[in-house]
């Protein structure tokens, strides 16, 4: 074979290389991790999380693991906040994930719904946020929060808990309804 038609060979390999990791993770059944993803993300944030919808996996062009009909349980304790999302998507390393891990890059919440109670129990302003809230740093889009009887809608923004501090900070708009 000549030098022009092994370079032809090794694009043409390449090109199924890519083409295959494109198209394969979706075929794959990744609603089995359910379970385990869902445990996982509970550990994270100390309340129990359920996923009720599908769970993809995409690779390119970057790493994304997308979970839909997400929710966080309130628990046991009244006045808690309960936390529902349409989907999440998580962005992670190839890196890692190649090697079995998950390094989260990026979390995107999609049509996420906080409820909060109102009037809030005595003293809990002078508390520190729940652990569950300890160092969120995402992005919300279409989302809704609910304080009493005060909704806002329609919200795109991004949130973000400071980890020293407890410090809940978000920037961006909504419909006061």
């Amino acid at each position: 074979m000549n030098v022009k038609r092994w370079g032809v060979a090794v694009a043409a390999a390449g090109l199924m290389l890519v083409a295959a990791v494109w198209v394969v993770p979706g075929w794959l059944d990744w609603n089995r991790y359910r379970d385990s993803i869902a445990a996982l993300l509970s550990d994270g944030l100390g309340r129990p999380v359920r996923i009720d919808g599908a769970i993809t996996l995409t690779l390119l062009p970057q790493p994304v693991l997308t979970a839909s009909g997400l929710s966080v349980d309130a628990g046991d304790a009244a006045n808690e906040p309960v936390f529902r999302a349409r989907a999440a998507r998580l962005r992670v390393a190839l890196g890692p994930l190649l090697a079995g891990q998950v390094v989260a890059q990026e979390l995107v919440l999609q049509g996420a719904d906080l409820a909060l109670p109102w009037p809030m129990r005595p003293g809990a302003l002078a508390e520190r946020p729940p652990a569950w809230l300890a160092g969120l740093q995402a992005r919300v889009e279409d989302s809704a929060i609910r304080v009493g009887t005060i909704q806002v809608s329609h919200i795109d923004a991004r949130v973000e808990t400071d980890a020293d501090t407890g410090t809940l900070t978000a920037a961006g708009a909504g419909l006061l309804e």
